[in-house]
């Protein structure tokens, strides 16, 4: 009878490993597991040639490490920005009703397409009643930094 090292060898199961991380990964789309994988199927290779298993687990903690390089730049440019926006980012420039008084002191509310949020005026010599337009300046967390209508959008201060 054949023993079970004897029919599967170091390599296979690296490489089914190697092959289920990167699959996991396809599923749930972290960019964790992917490189975990990659660096699996790199020491399933090279276990072809290295039998010693203290080398091996070496070179596989190295290209395991190795492989989160390109991946992690890979996973940068695949977001597509260095910043990622919030749905409420595409509100910057539009006019809203203010709810509640806005002060330089105490914020208020303002109602953005039904919606009650927290506002506060971007000037320190502004204040704002209620039924007043405004404009959405900046979003900073849940907060909206709001300025008069007639003033010039610039979101960058």
């Amino acid at each position: 009878m054949l023993a079970l090292s004897e029919i599967v060898e170091l390599w296979h199961v690296l490489t089914m490993l190697g092959l289920i991380m990167i699959f996991m990964d396809i599923i749930l789309w972290t960019f964790f597991m992917f490189p975990i994988g990659i660096g699996l199927l790199l020491t399933a290779v090279a276990s072809l040639w290295i039998k010693d298993s203290v080398t091996l687990i070496y070179t596989s903690s190295g290209l395991i490490v190795l492989s989160y390089i390109p991946c992690f730049f890979l996973s940068k440019r695949a977001s597509g920005s260095q910043n990622p926006t919030t749905p409420m980012d595409n509100y910057i420039g539009k006019t809203v009703t203010v709810t509640t008084r806005i002060t330089p002191t105490k914020p208020g509310t303002v109602s953005v397409f039904g919606e009650n949020w927290t506002a506060q005026s971007a000037r320190n010599d502004v204040s704002f009643e209620p039924d007043e337009s405004v404009t959405i300046l900046k979003v900073v967390g849940n907060r909206l930094l709001v300025t008069p209508v007639t003033q010039s959008i610039d979101p960058t201060h």
